[in-house]
């Protein structure tokens, strides 16, 4: 299950975990031990830290966060790539949601899971940044047939990485402009977040709330999960939200309604289950 990985992790821009290395890895977190440091002949080091259960937790929990992390791997090493291929065009872009949330509101980044990397850009960069991805060796995900005039409306086009994993390059928070955001204010907002070993930036905390609420919003709640409300509750909990900062950016976006949604009609909506 674990193990069924392609014979090569590319951990860019010069590492390599091969298959036995990888092993290495496995072992040491199914016996609950820091993997410390990882050696590869003639390469560079990686340092692995495991912070997830004991091996006095239940093998349920302990199989989970080991999914999670080894995917989590795979999504550093999938981010070091479009970090790459976006900085040489000049391109700027802000890493969304999972990444993020894992490293500033759960108590460990493997507690959030995540089955995609969501990617940001300013809406004038998008063309170039679809295209620099595509030329620099990720696929463009199939769009429905005859649908090019929604698809060119739409606000994220589907990516698939040569590792295997998804990238979601975003222009805006939703579709069709549904929300009144300033793209330029939010990018020089932005503030650094670390990604396991990788610097990246993310949106400033007020904003990162806000764009949970348009997560939820857009879809008229019909697609928010537990852990879309979790993520609210931990994110309010840990971290020093201005709520009177947070109003008014959710007035100027046209959110307070949704807003108010989210904080009483999104738990009972988020028993629909997780996707």
């Amino acid at each position: 299950m674990l193990r069924e990985i392609p014979s090569e992790l590319m951990i860019p821009p010069r590492l390599v975990l091969d298959r036995d290395s990888f092993e290495q890895v496995v072992d040491r977190l199914e016996r609950g031990q820091n993997c410390g440091r990882v050696e590869m002949p003639g390469r560079n080091v990686m340092n692995i830290e495991w912070t997830g259960p004991s091996a006095s937790t239940g093998k349920e929990q302990i199989s989970l966060a080991i999914r999670v992390t080894a995917g989590q791997l795979v999504a550093e090493a999938v981010y070091r790539l479009v970090t790459r291929i976006l900085a040489s065009r000049g391109i700027d872009h802000l890493l969304l949601k999972g990444p993020h949330l894992g490293a500033i509101a759960y108590a460990e980044t493997w507690q959030r899971h995540y089955g995609d990397l969501d990617v940001l850009v300013k809406p004038g960069d998008f063309h170039n940044a679809l295209s620099a991805l595509v030329d620099g060796g990720l696929a463009l995900s199939a769009k429905p047939a005859g649908r090019d005039a929604t698809i060119a409306a739409y606000y994220n086009r589907g990516l698939l990485a040569p590792q295997g994993w998804l990238v979601e390059l975003h222009r805006a928070f939703s579709g069709y402009d549904l929300f009144r955001i300033d793209y330029d204010a939010l990018f020089a907002r932005a503030v650094p977040f670390r990604f396991g070993q990788t610097e990246a930036r993310g949106l400033a905390l007020e904003d990162l709330l806000l764009h949970l609420v348009v997560h939820a919003a857009k879809s008229h709640f019909r697609s928010i999960a537990p852990k879309h409300v979790q993520d609210v509750a931990l994110l309010a909990a840990h971290q020093p939200v201005s709520w009177a900062l947070f109003l008014t950016r959710a007035e100027e976006a046209g959110l307070l309604y949704s807003l108010l949604d989210t904080t009483v009609g999104g738990g009972k909506n988020s028993r629909r289950g997780d996707s």
